[in-house]
């Protein structure tokens, strides 16, 4: 039978690695967004409907930075967690601010990451309509 402390440590390991493996999902479905837009828009000329697909893949790049910088700060929030248990008692509650702080900013990482992520789709299906109704006006057979 788990005591407490042992399931809420259980927990916590479960829900780190979940979070973990939600963020490198992102970045990689970030990575392979920009090189897929690179790829299909190689052969076009600089026009309003290619500002789109630019915006999407800097809003991408964004998505990038931000999920990186998740992963390196928590990789050293995990180290001040290792921390706080070599602290003495009177230190704890000030580290444990600094903890409180760490986690904060390390989350706001994450919620960038996730809204950059989505504006480079609002940004691409931007473009894709674009890029439709423009080729919809040049195609013979709707003339």
């Amino acid at each position: 039978m788990m005591t407490n402390d042992e399931r809420n440590t259980e927990l916590y390991k479960r829900h780190g690695a979940s979070a973990e493996k939600y963020v490198y999902y992102l970045v990689a479905l970030t990575v392979a967004a920009i090189a897929y837009s690179i790829d299909i828009t190689k052969d076009d000329r600089l026009s309003i409907e290619t500002i789109f697909i630019l915006l999407a893949i800097i809003s991408w790049g964004f998505s990038f930075f931000f999920g990186s910088r998740y992963i390196i700060e928590s990789i050293k929030l995990i180290k001040m967690n290792m921390e706080h248990f070599t602290k003495k008692p009177e230190e704890k509650a000030a580290h444990y601010e600094l903890l409180v702080a760490k986690s904060n900013k390390t989350g706001d990482f994450n919620t960038r990451q996730l809204w950059s992520f989505g504006i480079g789709i609002v940004f691409f299906v931007m473009w894709y309509v674009f890029h439709l109704y423009n080729n919809s006006l040049t195609c013979p057979y709707y003339n």
